[in-house]
């Protein structure tokens, strides 16, 4: 596999032809990442430096070098690691200037905080290299206000509260490529619907090659307690979860950053902020219930034709244990036993 290297502008300055080892993995909802191991030689230092882009022809994605470490070993010589996550990542290195309250589809709020943050700022010096597409992708409606918050977990945690996923590709330029941050949706491909094809792993289709099933309740939370403005008994608080006994798993949520400002904002839409607050914790700490495995991906179903990243399967393992899941990430992966790709499942569906 050749994989594509493009300076600080965009422009291709090279071509990395067959490292020793490489690791290309695509996160629905967290920048993805890549490494690459590669002989030392002045042709491919000459090459690097932090902030280049890698791209490969049959892939979208665009990643962005961080990491460059030369090691020495009697065993495998001398060689270089290159690593470094998604052009997504960018993103982290804004913060939502502004207070910025947000009301309505959350595909548009969160295209919103980019665009205000990193897109088009208001201070040029602001800026990031990066245009956007903003097809609609969720009907889903949020109310949320942010004032400081780092733009990468604003958004990730939109994302994560109503099921999207974000990522940046590469467009092709005359000049070279161009970052492009988008939204998506997985498409629904579990067994019961009738929308879209069904996708099933299992031992019985032995298309299930190994699995690892794993529920943690640990840091569940399913009710967050959110207060806001206000001091003492005058605090405005606001609930979301509902469940009762043995089953509630509460959490108190400090949202004192969010704002009424003065009666600007009415008393309905802040609480529907601290609603909306509350929901994104809870998604940080929703049920740990995983189910991991190793899919035969190119026998009953093929990957990024049948299914690919986001979308929701059913799998099933040798015990009966038959989950519809999300398929959060999918590493790709070339060394000297071949080519290998492992979706990774997360995020059952209960």
């Amino acid at each position: 596999m050749d994989f594509n290297v493009h300076d600080h502008a965009g422009v291709w300055v090279g071509i990395i032809e067959n490292p020793t080892s490489a690791i290309w993995a695509r996160r629905y909802q967290k920048p993805n990442d890549f490494e690459l191991h590669l002989p030392v030689s002045a042709e491919i230092l000459a090459l690097l430096a932090d902030d280049f882009y890698i791209t490969r022809d049959d892939a979208p994605e665009a990643m962005i070098v961080e990491h460059i470490e030369i090691k020495t070993s009697a065993e495998e010589g001398n060689y270089i690691l290159v690593s470094g996550r998604g052009g997504e990542s960018i993103i982290e290195r804004r913060i939502v200037l502004e207070q910025t309250s947000v009301s309505g589809r959350v595909d548009a709020a969160a295209y919103r905080l980019i665009r205000e943050n990193a897109v088009a700022p208001a201070d040029p010096a602001r800026a990031l290299p990066l245009t956007m597409y903003a097809p609609d992708v969720s009907t889903a409606t949020a109310r949320a206000q942010y004032t400081g918050t780092n733009l990468l977990e604003a958004v990730g945690g939109i994302c994560k509260a109503h099921g999207l996923g974000f990522r940046a590709v590469a467009d092709a330029t005359d000049e070279g490529v161009v970052l492009r941050i988008e939204l998506l949706r997985g498409l629904d491909r579990s067994e019961g619907q009738e929308e879209n094809s069904p996708v099933i792993f299992s031992a019985e289709y032995e298309n299930l090659l190994s699995s690892a099933y794993v529920m943690d309740t640990t840091n569940h939370k399913n009710v967050a307690i959110v207060a806001g403005e206000g001091e003492g008994k005058a605090r405005k608080r606001a609930t979301y979860g509902s469940a009762s006994g043995m089953a509630r798993r509460e959490i108190f949520v400090d949202a004192r950053d969010l704002s009424t400002n003065e009666g600007e904002i009415s008393e309905d839409d802040y609480t529907a902020q601290l609603v909306a607050r509350g929901a994104e914790k809870l998604a940080e700490h929703s049920l740990s219930e995983s189910f991991d495995g190793e899919m035969d991906t190119g026998n009953t179903f093929i990957l990024d034709e049948d299914y690919t990243l986001g979308d929701i399967v059913t799998v099933e393992n040798e015990y009966g244990i038959r989950k519809n899941v999300r398929i959060s990430a999918i590493t790709e992966v070339w060394d000297a036993q071949g080519y290998s790709a492992i979706p990774i499942f997360e995020n059952v569906e209960v």
